[in-house]
C-alpha cells in the first residue's frame, strides 16, 4: 500500500508486512513439540527477550485502563486482540496493511471458532494505512462513543521524521476528538544499536539498513520527549524493569545457556513503552 500525502514522499511500506511472518515465528516460541521452544530461544536469543519485553510491556500499560475501545495499528501477526477480548469486555479494532491483515483475519477467524468464541468476545479486523487521515478518520468511526486507546508495536522505527510527525498528527486529533491514550512500545534510541545488529544474520542486517531502521530510531530518551511534546503530547515512561520478572525467555537461556543478567538488562535499556496524552 502506498502513502499518498502531498507533504510525503510515496513510500511502498508493504515490504516491511513480510518479516511479520517471521516475527510470528519468533515470537510464537510456546509449542508442545518436543525442545522446539526451548530451540527457538537458543536461535533467537536476546531478539525473544526484546520482542517478549515489548509485548507484556504494553499489556501491563493497559491492564488497568477503564477504557473499552482498542484500535492497534501495524499490529503484524501479533494476537493481543483475541486475547484481550477473550478476557475483557471491549470493542477491539485489529489494523495492518492488506496482505497481513486478511491472513490474519482467517487464522483469528479458525483459532476463535475452535473456541467457539461469541461475536461479543471477538476482535474485529480492517485494512489500514494509518499514514492514511482518511482511512483511520473512518476507523475511528466503527467505534461505540468513548474514550479509546491507540495501541502499536514495531512501526515508529520504519518512519521517518516526517511520517512520525504525520503519525503523531493523525492519532493526536482522534484523542483530542474523543479522549484517551496512545500506547507505543516503539520509543527505540540508538545507544547499542549498532552492536546489537552486528550479531543478526545476514540477512536481518540487510533489512535493517534498507528501512533505515536504525537510522529511524530516536537519538536519546530526551530526544524522544522534545519530539512528542513538540507534537503535542505528554507521556508516561514505562521502562523494561517492569516486567523483567515475567520474561519467560531469559529463564529458557538461563537453563541452555551462560547468561549475563546485566547485559541483557542494559540491552532492554534501549527501548521503553509509552503513554501518550494529547494536549
Amino acid at each position: 500500500m502506498r502513502i499518498n500525502q502531498d507533504t510525503m514522499t510515496n513510500r511502498d511500506f508493504s515490504t516491511i508486512s513480510s518479516t511479520a511472518r517471521s516475527l510470528l515465528l519468533m515470537k510464537g516460541i510456546a509449542t508442545s513439540i518436543p525442545y522446539l521452544k526451548e530451540a527457538a530461544v537458543l536461535v533467537v536469543g536476546h531478539g525473544a527477550i526484546d520482542f517478549e519485553c515489548r509485548y507484556l510491556s504494553i499489556d501491563r500499560a493497559v491492564a488497568d485502563s477503564p477504557v473499552e475501545n482498542f484500535l492497534e495499528i501495524a499490529s503484524g501477526f501479533s494476537f493481543r486482540s483475541l486475547d484481550m477480548t477473550r478476557e475483557r469486555k471491549c470493542f477491539y479494532l485489529d489494523t495492518d496493511l492488506p496482505e497481513v491483515i486478511e491472513t490474519k483475519a482467517s487464522m483469528a477467524a479458525e483459532l476463535m471458532r475452535a473456541e467457539d468464541r461469541s461475536a461479543e468476545r471477538s476482535p474485529h479486523f480492517l485494512a489500514l494505512n494509518a499514514l492514511d487521515t482518511d482511512q483511520f478518520s473512518s476507523a475511528l468511526s466503527l467505534f461505540p462513543p468513548g474514550p479509546i486507546t491507540v495501541m502499536n508495536e514495531g512501526l515508529l522505527i520504519y518512519l521517518d521524521d516526517a511520517e512520525k510527525r504525520r503519525l503523531c498528527e493523525i492519532v493526536r486529533k482522534a484523542l483530542m476528538d474523543r479522549g484517551g491514550s496512545w500506547v507505543s512500545g516503539d520509543i527505540y534510541v540508538r545507544k547499542g544499536s549498532a552492536a546489537k545488529a552486528r550479531l543478526l544474520g545476514p540477512e536481518a542486517r540487510k533489512f535493517l539498513a534498507e528501512h533505515k531502521v536504525i537510522e529511524n530510531q530516536f537519538a536519546d530518551f530526551d530526544a524522544a520527549a522534545e519530539f512528542f511534546t513538540q507534537c503535542g503530547f505528554r507521556f508516561e515512561a514505562h521502562t523494561a524493569d517492569e516486567v523483567y520478572e515475567h520474561l519467560s525467555s531469559v529463564n529458557t537461556l538461563k537453563r541452555y545457556q551462560e547468561v549475563d543478567e546485566d547485559e541483557i538488562r542494559a540491552r532492554l535499556q534501549t527501548r521503553q513503552t509509552w503513554v501518550l496524552s494529547a494536549v
